[in-house]
């Protein structure tokens, strides 16, 4: 497939803290005509975002606590396959 470059992103609220709630998912998709990426990897991108959205007051009270655990996100690139799901022809990047 040639050099394809992937890059996952990474967001932390308090970096320092050594606990972490990691919620992840993928946001790539398939550059494929029929295929319907929407479902595939924005949804579960966007309940992410919402989900951080709406636990703002309580990730805020979190991070003035040292002792609790912060939020981390993962959006993993690379996730599907070119052609074909199969050992070698999927999971790039994530």
């Amino acid at each position: 497939y040639g050099n394809v470059e992937f890059t996952n992103i990474i967001a932390t609220l308090d970096s320092t803290a050594t606990r972490r709630l990691v919620l992840a998912c993928h946001y790539d998709s398939k550059k494929l005509s029929n295929f319907v990426g929407a479902t595939d990897s924005a949804v579960p991108c966007a309940v992410l975002l919402d989900l951080a959205i709406s636990l703002k007051k309580q990730l805020n009270d979190l991070k003035k606590n040292k002792g609790n655990p912060t939020l981390q996100l993962l959006f993993f690139d690379g996730e599907e396959a070119f052609i074909d799901w199969t050992s070698t022809d999927s999971l790039y990047g994530s």
